[in-house]
């Protein structure tokens, strides 16, 4: 019907992701429109190289038109478009970045093995300090301490403020 509408007008349209996409037909010189282009499929499942579990969510990318699908809870992807040449890329956190270069002539069944991508992470420090080594720590820093209170009355003063007790201290 779409085609009836739109054919005599010039325009030719093609589905792309559940969406009617039109643009204008070039006529050539006999005032003949030519074809619409053929829809190809390339489709496969995305599986971990070594232990051969289907990869979820992992992404596949067409670099030339911009499109893309991530791959259902089977591993499975599958992307139409028209005959040509194109670069797929593929890639999933932990796992090395894939780029295959693609005829589309015809559908195509294409299966990807990721290979896991070790990476490590920076050091992470542990402060050794307790607590109760911080709040003395920063007491004794303090110049207005009151001189009289010795290192012992001082870590009690830090115990009792760590313990959450409320405690009232007259100077």
């Amino acid at each position: 019907m779409l085609d009836e509408i739109l054919h005599p007008c010039g325009i030719q349209y093609t589905l792309v992701d559940g969406y009617i996409v039109l643009k204008s037909v070039v006529r050539d010189d006999t005032g003949k429109t030519p074809a619409k282009p053929e829809l190809f499929t390339v489709c496969g499942i995305i599986t971990d190289s070594a232990t051969r579990e289907v990869m979820i969510g992992a992404a596949v990318y067409i670099r030339e038109t911009g499109t893309g699908v991530t791959s259902n809870n089977y591993g499975f992807y599958s992307l139409t478009l028209p005959a040509g040449v194109y670069t797929l890329q593929t890639s999933y956190v932990g796992y090395t970045f894939q780029s295959k270069i693609l005829d589309l002539s015809g559908d195509i069944r294409r299966n990807i093995l990721l290979n896991q991508s070790p990476y490590t992470l920076k050091e992470i420090i542990i402060n050794p300090f307790s607590q109760e080594q911080l709040v003395f720590s920063s007491l004794a820093a303090q110049t207005h301490v009151d001189p009289l209170l010795s290192s012992g009355n001082r870590l009690h003063l830090a115990r009792l403020i760590c313990s959450n007790r409320s405690t009232t201290f007259r100077g």
